[in-house]
């Protein structure tokens, strides 16, 4: 499958200590036809460090002032974009190599799968984070494939990996994940207050729990506690982190669940 035209789709969401790295790299490696950059409710200086990029060749930036969410600003991208493959690569990644794209875009490039994930293999949480592996936000698809699900995808939020998963695999769709080794990337609580931190992992783990029920097909009190116990495995490392008791994380998911529930 030759001449297959690349793009990487960047979500970014007050990534201003690790932007600028990852758009340098990115255009260093020269392997990409469009850069898309989607901002959506940023308020930190990435904004002042996009508009440096703004007039550069191959590079879109793309600005929406209300936040709506990872999945709203991927759709976006692979709407704006011409390419047949698309990358979707985080923005708080460091010490990002080619080796970590070229491997989600040659399996792609050859026709030997349909979506590639890249998970990393570094950090303190890798062992816990194994469980995660398939909702990594780094990944590849051919475009065509992703177009059905862009009005879906806008209302995904974080769990729009889950449920791009979950919709190609139905449509037979063959998906690997690839081990993207020395990919760092600044957890939560490395880029915000405590506060702040915490609050982004409960919105997180809620995101992807009401999609897994979602997959499910549960309702009513199934579908709450199943949410629930889903939270506080997905929260189980950070609250050790964080010095919380499991009686409060379980509390917190609680009382999250009944002022964001949806």
């Amino acid at each position: 499958m030759k001449n297959q035209r690349l793009a990487v789709i960047l979500p970014v969401h007050n990534e201003e200590k690790t932007i600028k790295g990852v758009i340098d790299a990115i255009l260093s490696f020269n392997l990409f036809d469009e850069i898309i950059a989607v901002t959506d409710g940023t308020t930190d200086r990435s904004l002042e460090i996009l508009g440096d990029y703004a007039k550069r060749k191959k590079i879109i930036w793309l600005n929406y002032k209300r936040n709506r969410g990872k999945g709203f600003a991927l759709a976006k991208g692979v709407a704006k974009s011409t390419a047949d493959i698309v990358i979707f690569f985080d923005t708080d990644g460091e010490d990002v190599k080619k080796e970590h794209l070229t491997k989600m875009i040659d399996p792609l490039v050859a026709g030997e799968v349909d979506c590639v994930i890249g998970f990393i293999t570094c950090g303190r949480f890798n062992k816990e984070a194994a469980l995660f592996r398939r909702v990594c936000g780094n990944r590849g698809y051919f475009r065509k494939d992703v177009l059905p699900y862009l009005k879906e995808l806008e209302t995904k939020r974080r769990g729009v990996e889950l449920f791009l998963n979950y919709e190609l695999s139905k449509k037979g769709k063959k998906i690997i994940l690839v081990p993207l080794t020395g990919l760092h990337h600044r957890l939560k609580h490395h880029k915000r207050t405590p506060q702040e931190a915490a609050l982004d992992y409960l919105r997180e783990g809620y995101e992807l729990a009401v999609e897994y029920a979602r997959q499910r097909g549960l309702t009513g009190r199934p579908r709450t506690e199943f949410i629930k116990s889903q939270m506080i495995k997905f929260l189980k490392d950070y609250a050790r982190y964080f010095k919380l008791p499991a009686e409060k994380t379980k509390a917190a998911v609680s009382d999250f669940i009944r002022r964001y529930r949806r």
